[in-house]
């Protein structure tokens, strides 16, 4: 069996004591359960360590559902004005830049070259 790799079984270790006091707070152990439950956590096998912080996790995680204190993200509206900013004009690109919409003629059209009177 692989073992994890130092700064991951660091990383876990000092998750899985962070959670350890969290839920000491949460329950209200007394400093001798505490003590022994972060020592057997220090003692637990390299192999294992990854599962058993996961268990410490998802006791915590438990004892904060029963509490009521599980974090609820809220997304709020932004201040002032909510409505999205006006889409910016289209750019023609390629030929179009050089085509002029059938509304609005800039140049004389063939009709108004031949029916005009000098």
């Amino acid at each position: 069996m692989a073992t994890l790799p130092d700064e991951l079984r660091d990383l876990r270790m000092r998750q899985g004591h962070a959670w350890i006091d969290r839920l000491a707070d949460l329950e209200g152990w007394p400093d001798h359960e505490r003590s022994h439950h972060h020592e057997a956590l220090r003692t637990t096998p390299l192999q294992a360590i990854e599962a058993v912080a996961d268990q410490w996790r998802a006791r915590m995680w438990q004892a904060m559902e029963r509490t009521g204190q599980v974090p609820v993200h809220q997304r709020k509206r932004p201040r002032g004005d909510a409505a999205p900013p006006e889409p910016r004009p289209r750019k023609p690109k390629g030929l179009a830049k050089h085509l002029t919409p059938k509304g609005k003629p800039s140049q004389p059209g063939q009709r108004e070259l031949f029916n005009r009177k000098d």
